[in-house]
């Protein structure tokens, strides 16, 4: 390579790691911003009403009893303290030193030894191989999926599990939600996408990805009201039938997405 296009390719990595760096640090403000002010983002009525995405991604999850466990962008409300009070050596990972401490008081108040640390989740310092199970909650979208999946897989142990609850980003009706309340996100996230999907496959061994959310979005409204609850169950079992529909899984707005690394 001669001197002008080396200078070239050292410009071009320069503009990447600025970029970088600017990304890492709007998403640290943000989040740092979010926890001090514990925000309600408006958003609690329709993770309700999609509850069967949080159940499968909770009891996947805590099926894990033992071993090392690694929360990835742990935030403030942690499975970090479930999985160390099942037995499990617990680590948790946060962007936002203003998560890390929160989570790192509250695992002090409960007697619970668990690792939480302000760390980049594309750029993890633990050693390879270190986890059993890596898991997170509303993460990758704000990440560079190819970046944060190497690390996830080098971190993994063979055989190890991670599972992870995602937005999804085809639906046109939530898209116009996203358009016009762009305050309660950041500007660097990104619904994930079929290309996403896989992305987080590839190589992998077991791979499921599990759709959630579509008519149940409509029982949000009405969780308070009388009937309420009985519309929502009606619903999420409509959305279990058409969400088996290859074509409409992508209309859904949650995945649980779970894949082992593979042995040997």
């Amino acid at each position: 390579m001669n001197s002008s296009n080396e200078s070239a390719a050292s410009a071009t990595a320069d503009v990447v790691d600025d970029e970088l760096a600017a990304r890492i640090e709007r998403e640290r403000a943000f989040h740092d911003d979010r926890f001090e002010e514990d925000e309600d983002r408006g958003t609690g009525a329709f993770y309700a009403a999609v509850s069967s995405a949080t159940d499968q991604y909770r009891e996947s999850v805590l099926a894990q009893t033992a071993g090392d466990c690694l929360e990835y962008g742990c935030g403030t409300a942690s499975l970090s303290f479930d999985l160390g009070e099942a037995g499990c050596r617990s680590a948790g990972i946060d962007i936002s030193s203003v998560a890390v401490n929160t989570a790192a008081a509250e695992a002090a108040d409960r007697g619970l030894d668990i690792n939480f640390l302000e760390m980049d989740a594309e750029a993890l310092t633990f050693e390879d191989e270190s986890f059993d199970l890596v898991y997170g909650s509303g993460i990758l979208h704000h990440l560079d999926i190819e970046r944060s999946r190497a690390q996830i897989m080098r971190v993994l142990r063979p055989g190890g599990r991670a599972v992870f609850l995602e937005p999804m980003g085809y639906n046109p009706l939530i898209n116009v939600y996203r358009h016009f309340t762009p305050d309660i996100r950041t500007v660097d996230e990104h619904p994930l996408l079929r290309h996403d999907l896989a992305m987080l496959a590839e190589g992998t061994g077991d791979f499921s990805a599990t759709f959630h959310g579509l008519t149940s979005l409509s029982a949000a409204p009405f969780l308070s009201r009388r009937g309420g609850q009985t519309y929502a169950e009606l619903c999420r079992s409509l959305d279990k039938k058409l969400l088996a529909i290859p074509g409409v899984q992508l209309m859904a707005w949650m995945v649980v997405i779970e894949f082992t690394k593979r042995e040997g």
